[in-house]
């Protein structure tokens, strides 16, 4: 019971990113260092060196930020779509892999947080004694501006991301299939499908937690 009764836990905020410094810097980051829960460390996973990200991060000086980077690219299937299904899976399982806190809340490099995330799925979490907290999600369609509400209770694919959640460090066991893609789900959908399958107790709440900037697969740059 401990990870609900500390007031104030060490929460771990991964990102995995791959040659996109300047979305990961200035908006992923930078909404990390807005938190209004203020007891949390970042590891970020670069896909591959990166000497940009790499002095972008030291130059913040910031010790709550880790970094690390893989000595080469990840390999991944050379169709787009199934690459856009598990794109930086082993980066998201080796930054939960080194995550020190209670909590791990999962974010992506271009995406970012409401400044209330953490402290909001933290108390989600507290009140219904829940090991995954999430919440509803902000989607900005980049190509049209648009915005959509991404958001079902209980989760369901299409609907829900992991990082719009924060969750209990010991369910870290629980890596992304790096090849879900064999089994056409995206490897958010294929986790968090994994983790009802063996009970984790589920929260949700309709805030909104976090703002995703959605490029389609298909106009990606090659990533």
């Amino acid at each position: 019971s401990i990870a609900w009764d500390d007031p104030n836990p060490l929460v771990s905020v991964r990102i995995a990113s791959y040659q996109n410094t300047e979305a990961l810097v200035d908006r992923a980051i930078a909404s990390v260092l807005n938190q209004t829960h203020s007891n949390w460390e970042l590891i970020v996973v670069n896909d591959g060196p990166n000497d940009r990200t790499r002095q972008a991060i030291e130059s913040l000086g910031d010790s709550r930020i880790r970094y690390e980077e893989f000595q080469e690219r990840s390999k991944y299937p050379a169709d787009a779509h199934l690459r856009w299904m598990v794109a930086g899976s082993p980066g998201m399982n080796r930054g939960a892999n080194l995550a020190l806190g209670k909590w791990i809340a999962p974010l992506d490099d271009d995406d970012e947080f409401e400044p209330h995330h953490i402290e909001s799925l933290l108390t989600l979490a507290r009140t219904e004694r829940a090991e995954f907290a999430y919440g509803a999600i902000a989607q900005v369609r980049v190509l049209s501006d648009e915005q959509v509400r991404i958001f079902s209770d209980p989760p369901a694919a299409g609907q829900i991301s992991m990082q719009a959640s924060i969750y209990h460090s010991g369910l870290r066991f629980m890596n992304y299939d790096t090849e879900s893609w064999r089994v056409d789900e995206p490897g958010d959908w294929n986790l968090i499908r994994r983790m009802m399958d063996v009970g984790v107790r589920m929260a949700a709440t309709e805030e909104y937690v976090t703002t995703v900037h959605m490029i389609p697969f298909d106009r990606k740059p090659e990533n």
